[in-house]
């Protein structure tokens, strides 16, 4: 078995804001989302529930991010990576039915990656 590890102090949203990493995630979040206002509007509450729920949280047990509010730059990650990939399809081949606005139906595809970022370690009962 490996070695626990001790007990951490308490990391609190701030501080997982301002860590580097974070921090310089939160900034990509914000050069590929569509406008900063729409970011300021739906992802920014979204982050800071985020680090209000996930401050203690590890990604996992030994392996990345296995530090308490792990789990939170996980999901930053998880969220760039998302938004950098939705990229990929350009905004002319996006469907709809019916027809919407182009710049809407772009702004509902970034936060459907963005969701589906959010919650892909949903429901994880254990981590290794």
């Amino acid at each position: 078995g490996r070695p626990a590890k001790p007990f951490y102090p308490i990391c609190t949203p701030y501080e997982l804001f301002s860590m580097e990493e974070n921090y310089t995630l939160i900034w990509k979040l914000v050069d590929r989302y569509s406008t900063v206002e729409d970011f300021r509007a739906q992802v920014a509450p979204l982050l800071i529930y985020m680090a209000k729920q996930f401050q203690l949280l590890p990604a996992s047990r030994f392996r990345h991010h296995n530090e308490p509010g792990g789990l939170f730059s996980h999901s930053l990650h998880t969220m760039v990576l998302s938004l950098t990939v939705s990229a990929q399809l350009p905004q002319d081949k996006l469907p709809s039915d019916p027809p919407a606005r182009p710049d809407r139906l772009w702004l509902q595809w970034q936060q459907q990656h963005l969701v589906c970022a959010y919650a892909h370690d949903a429901g994880k009962l254990e981590t290794a």
